[in-house]
Order: C-alpha cells, then structure tokens, then sequence
C-alpha cells in the first residue's frame, strides 16, 4: 500500500510539471470533411427552421405571428440552408475563404 502511495504521488507531482504542445494550427478545425458534414446536415436538417421560428416567433411576438411570420420566416430560412448545403456539397474539395474549408 505504501508503494503505490508512493507511485502515486510521483506521477501527480510529476503531471504538472509536464506539459505538451498540442496546439494544431487555426486551419486544421476547417477542414474539407467538415464542410462536407456541414453541407449534408443543412441538407438533410434544415427543413427543422420551420418549426423552430414558429417556436421563436411565437415566444417573441405571440401565437398569431408565430403561425404566420414563424412559417414564412422558417420557410426561408429552409430554403437558404439548402442553397448553402447544395453549394458546400458541390464544392467541398476546394478552400473557400483564405485557404481554408
């Protein structure tokens, strides 16, 4: 028992005097696997806009709105997230912005 008390308390005084550089460039998180995701779930997900602003508008502005403005607004917003995901589905393989995904 003494032993691994002593093991133990080696390696917690050793881990923080331990330390190591895993700091991956700002470019490394946008990558072409990411934006394909991206564009698969605002084409398969973004039809959920519409009952999400109905939700929304409905909270902020009341029931009639929401049933109206919400499902127009939803609406809308669908069908950008489709653009969007048609375009990032298209052109996934190529940097975008600054040589990044």
């Amino acid at each position: 028992m003494k032993k691994l008390l002593v093991i133990a308390t080696v390696f917690a005084s050793l881990s923080g005097l331990v330390s190591a550089d895993i700091q991956a460039p700002p470019g490394s998180d946008y990558t072409s696997t990411r934006k394909l995701g991206r564009a698969l779930s605002n084409i398969m997900y973004g039809f959920m806009e519409i009952p999400e602003q109905i939700v929304r508008k409905n909270d902020e502005l009341g029931r009639k709105a929401g049933y109206s403005y919400g499902v127009v607004d939803g609406t809308s917003r669908t069908l950008r997230r489709l653009g969007y995901g048609l375009y990032e589905l298209f052109t996934f393989t190529c940097p975008t912005y600054r040589g990044t995904f």
